[in-house]
């Protein structure tokens, strides 16, 4: 089994709402990542942990309520990225690895989700020479972030090994309102795709 932690405890502050919640393809952002997540591998993806800042975390508790994915506050989110992760990280139970899915970087396709599956190093896919998201981590590099402090910046603590990908949306960052367009062109292409109604 793969763990996966998905971040969503930023603020917001540029877009205005949670980016959680945005409509995708007409249900939550977050649960169409953790359904597309539940559908790799033939279930090899789990558990899954979903960390959250304290204004959403009544609403995406009660969204992701007696489902696969356990949601845990950060009550610090503005320590940064890797202390969000570090939360993430020490609720899980051991894993032989962990996917880390940004809730902002949604591009991703599931032949690329199996591909992180499939693999045994830390690595991310990449398109165009510019590296992506989900990351996948070994043991190795999840001590190494427990260890870091909460505002060393991720790049710094560990080096994926890229893999090159066609993912037409895999460097769709949501950050701003002008993001929102080619979300849902991301959307129209992914949400859901080879998994029903999951």
């Amino acid at each position: 089994m793969v763990a996966a932690v998905i971040l969503a405890a930023g603020a917001s502050k540029r877009l205005g709402r949670s980016k959680a919640l945005l409509d995708f393809a007409g249900r939550p952002l977050i649960a169409d990542l953790i359904a597309r997540l539940l559908a790799a591998g033939d279930g090899s993806v789990g558990p899954i942990v979903v960390v959250v800042n304290q204004s959403i975390s009544a609403e995406v508790g009660k969204l992701l309520s007696g489902g696969p994915a356990e949601v845990i506050v950060n009550p610090d989110p503005s320590s940064g990225r890797t202390g969000s992760l570090k939360i993430g990280l020490a609720s899980l139970r051991e894993s032989d690895a962990v996917l880390v899915v940004p809730v902002d970087r949604p591009g991703w396709t599931m032949t690329t989700l199996d591909s992180l599956l499939a693999a045994d190093r830390c690595c991310c896919p990449a398109a165009n020479g510019r590296g992506g998201h989900p990351l996948r981590l070994q043991p190795d590099d999840i001590e190494r972030i427990l260890a870091a402090t909460d505002d060393e910046p991720l790049n710094r603590l560990v080096e994926p090994e890229r893999f090159e990908v066609s993912d037409e949306f895999l460097h769709l960052n949501i950050d701003s309102t002008d993001d929102l367009s080619r979300l849902a062109q991301a959307a129209a292409a992914l949400a859901g795709s080879d998994i029903g109604d999951a």
